[in-house]
């Protein structure tokens, strides 16, 4: 009987070094397979190198101040230390409390992560541009919308988000910041995205004496409501008619009065956020930003 114990017992400790080495060999090669930077410059980026099941290797960027955005590409490190990131794509997931819109788009750009020392300087050879929606998934409570009824959904949504975010940054009556700290919450860069651009974009879904006592309603808000027929119901709201067409150009006029871009920003307007602070994410903060590797 001792004997039958010795060998059980001699047996399971060999099973665990067998296990523990397994494990052990998997988690060393679980690191080996990637690696991460850092930048120092605030608001904070994070550039992650991974090699996929193929052994194809691949970057990814991530920041704050562009999020939800991830964007992607390959990567080619040379025997200075240098790494450069020829962009494929952007991928981005929307949240909302009742669903979520999650896209991946085409993409193009070239950054060059040169080695100076213990950092990498990040220069721009090529500029980031997002292009078509070639992938995308919807959920609206129940309800799933994903192959060709997602895409189509998808690429409707960001078509309508890039018209209404370009024409926020060129018209006349109201000046925004460069850039945003968040999309719903006020950090230390500014008020969040929704509380200075919710009373212009869309005020008749905003109290409106609340907004004139904290003296944040919109220029020249107060417009006279029009002749019989001024007022659409649509989705919840009362859009009038006479301030779409007074601040808003035509080809957004539609748009607003059918409510299609107030649902676009009440279920993703993360992604307005995103795409506003674009520009001034690669010009000002990403441009010459030193990294260091953190794993």
């Amino acid at each position: 009987m001792r004997n039958i114990y010795l060998k059980f017992f001699t047996i399971l400790y060999v099973i665990l070094i067998i296990i523990g080495c397994s494990t052990l060999k998997a988690k060393f090669e679980s690191e080996r397979k990637y690696k991460i930077f850092k930048s120092s410059k605030k608001p904070e980026s994070v550039f992650k190198i991974k090699i996929d099941k193929e052994g194809n290797v691949l970057g990814e960027l991530r920041s704050k101040l562009i999020s939800p955005a991830v964007i992607i590409g390959d990567v080619i490190e040379d025997q200075t230390g240098d790494i450069n990131f020829i962009i494929n794509s952007v991928k981005y997931l929307s949240n909302w409390s009742n669903g979520w819109t999650e896209g991946l788009s085409a993409a193009s750009g070239n950054f060059v992560f040169s080695k100076k020392d213990t950092e990498l300087r990040v220069q721009i050879k090529e500029e980031f541009e997002i292009w078509d929606v070639i992938k995308g998934e919807v959920r609206y409570d129940t309800e799933y919308y994903r192959g060709e009824d997602g895409l189509k959904k998808v690429k409707n949504r960001m078509l309508r988000i890039i018209s209404v975010v370009d024409f926020l940054k060129k018209q006349d009556f109201i000046e925004f910041p460069e850039f945003f700290g968040h999309a719903r919450l006020n950090s230390t860069y500014s008020r969040s995205f929704k509380k200075i651009t919710q009373p212009f974009l869309f005020p008749e879904t905003i109290d409106i004496d609340k907004l004139k006592r904290k003296n944040q309603l919109p220029v020249n808000y107060d417009i006279p409501i029009g002749l019989k027929g001024d007022l659409i119901f649509k989705e919840g709201f009362f859009w009038r008619k006479s301030y779409t067409e007074k601040f808003f150009p035509e080809y957004l006029w539609q748009l607003r009065n059918s409510a299609s871009i107030w649902r676009d920003y009440e279920e993703a307007i993360h992604l307005f956020y995103m795409l506003y602070n674009m520009d001034y994410y690669f010009n000002n903060v990403l441009q010459d930003a030193s990294f260091v590797r953190i794993k």
